[in-house]
C-alpha cells in the first residue's frame, strides 16, 4: 500500500518558468487533467511537503517559499490533503 507525494523542490530547475503564471497554472491545470494518477499540481512554486503521520491518519501540507535567493523568506501552506486508509489502501480523504 502506498501513495506518492511530489513537490517542486527548493533548488528545481524552473525552465517552464518562460511560460508565465497564466501559462504555467494552465499547464498544471491539463497535467492533472490529463493523468487519472495526478490529484493535483502546482509547478508555480517552489516548496517542500510537511507530512504529519499520527495514528488517526496522514495530513500532507505543500508549503511554498517566497524566494530561494535570500535567507529572509516566508513560508506558507498552498495546498493541504487528508490522507486515509480504507480497504487495505490510502486515498486523499479530505483537500484544502
Amino acid at each position: 500500500m502506498g501513495l506518492e507525494l511530489g513537490a517542486t523542490g527548493i533548488t528545481s530547475p524552473r525552465s517552464l518558468l518562460a511560460l508565465g503564471k497564466p501559462g504555467l497554472q494552465r499547464f498544471d491545470e491539463l497535467t492533472a487533467a490529463t493523468n487519472k494518477e495526478i490529484v493535483w499540481s502546482d509547478g508555480r512554486h517552489r516548496g517542500y511537503i510537511h507530512v504529519n503521520i499520527s495514528h488517526a491518519g496522514i495530513q500532507a501540507d505543500f508549503i511554498a517559499v517566497s524566494t530561494v535567493e535570500s535567507r529572509q523568506y516566508s513560508a506558507q501552506i498552498i495546498r493541504s490533503f487528508d490522507i486515509a486508509k480504507s480497504d487495505n489502501t490510502l486515498h486523499f480523504a479530505t483537500k484544502y
